[in-house]
């Protein structure tokens, strides 16, 4: 993630310390999680609003990236129905343990899940096709 985010974290006094670098990923000035959630286009209406909190963030980066082709419409649906505002989505963001948390947590869980099934389906399919290829049969599917 860090890497992706262009942090550098490898030269800071602090890496090794997994709490500490996943802090930096999450808060880092302009270019951290947060930070770009809170600019995320199409949840936003004033740029001068909120800090995102975990809650929304997750329920974000999990409502962008499970598509139709790799997550179920219910798990979609389920995803999209967990929205809140940010006042809402503080007291599961704060709170060991809350079941609003767990449960968007567990739909992305889920999400997460069929999305990798979905890869690996179509890893799998194009591996056999070029078995098959290599082996002279015709393709079938």
């Amino acid at each position: 993630w860090a890497r992706a985010l262009k942090i550098d974290l490898a030269s800071r006094e602090f890496f090794g310390d997994a709490h500490h670098e996943a802090w930096q990923v999450l808060s880092q000035h302009r270019i951290g999680v947060q930070a770009r959630a809170n600019h995320a286009v199409t949840d936003s209406i004033s740029p001068l609003g909120d800090n995102c909190t975990w809650y929304q963030i997750l329920q974000r980066v999990s409502r962008a990236n499970f598509s139709k082709a790799s997550a179920g419409a219910e798990v979609r649906d389920d995803i999209k129905s967990k929205r809140l505002s940010h006042s809402d989505s503080l007291p599961p963001s704060q709170q060991p343990r809350s079941s609003e948390m767990l449960a968007l947590e567990s739909a992305f869980l889920r999400g997460f899940a069929e999305t990798q099934r979905a890869v690996m389906l179509r890893a799998i399919r194009a591996e056999l096709a070029d078995e098959r290829e290599a082996n002279g049969e015709a393709a079938t599917s």
